[in-house]
């Protein structure tokens, strides 16, 4: 279900430990635990290989727990892919931005969201 950690080899799931979906009805709940290596980029973390595609606008946000992140990163799916991507807080405001393979490097992700598919 879950194939991969990237952003362009920002990072890659070394062993995929466990995953699971459940579809009820156009909603789709996903969860996984990944083990994440190699060497990382700049480039933003991406999840690939959702098993549906997410709906144009349905995207869905959910908790990451990151090895070497600090409380308050998340995973949000994207519109129109079978991708999501992660955020993080920068300061004290509602200012956020994309998590980099330089950000995280290695360590493991343990991700629970949902999104909506056609």
């Amino acid at each position: 279900v879950i194939d991969n950690v990237l952003g362009q080899d920002a990072a890659t799931v070394t062993q995929l430990n466990f995953a699971e979906f459940t579809r009820v009805g156009d909603q789709v709940f996903c969860q996984c635990y990944v083990s994440i290596g190699g060497t990382a980029n700049s480039a933003s973390l991406t999840l690939s290989g959702l098993p549906f595609t997410v709906a144009t606008n349905g995207f869905g946000v959910g908790t990451s727990d990151m090895q070497f992140q600090p409380v308050g990163t998340y995973i949000r799916a994207q519109s129109s892919t079978t991708q999501c991507i992660f955020l993080k807080q920068e300061g004290t405001g509602t200012q956020r931005s994309l998590l980099a393979g330089t950000d995280f490097n290695a360590g493991y992700g343990i991700f629970t969201f949902s999104y909506f598919t056609s």
